[in-house]
């Protein structure tokens, strides 16, 4: 919950810095980007976390090397970075 309201304040942020008006723009409820009405803008969002895993997981039993490490994606689609567009278009 404190990402989604993080992410509508920094919209609402970016918003008011422009000279829109908010109240005049309505909010996707998947990527919380403001659009005007009617939008031909396709919508793209991950419909599951970015989390992180060692990297034991991808290594041979016993291979112990760097698995220390910690490899981050979206658990929908594999993608590694957090910028990496939506992988749902709706």
């Amino acid at each position: 919950i404190r990402q989604v309201v993080g992410r509508v304040i920094e919209v609402a942020l970016r918003l008011s810095v422009a000279g829109v008006c908010l109240r005049c723009m309505p909010l996707c409820r998947k990527c919380y980007q403001a659009f005007d009405l009617p939008s031909t803008r396709e919508c793209r969002y991950h419909p599951e976390s970015f989390s992180g895993e060692t990297a034991q997981r991808w290594k041979d039993p016993g291979d112990t090397s760097r698995s220390a490490e910690v490899h981050y994606f979206y658990t929908c689609c594999g993608a590694s970075s957090k910028e990496a567009p939506g992988c749902v278009v709706v």
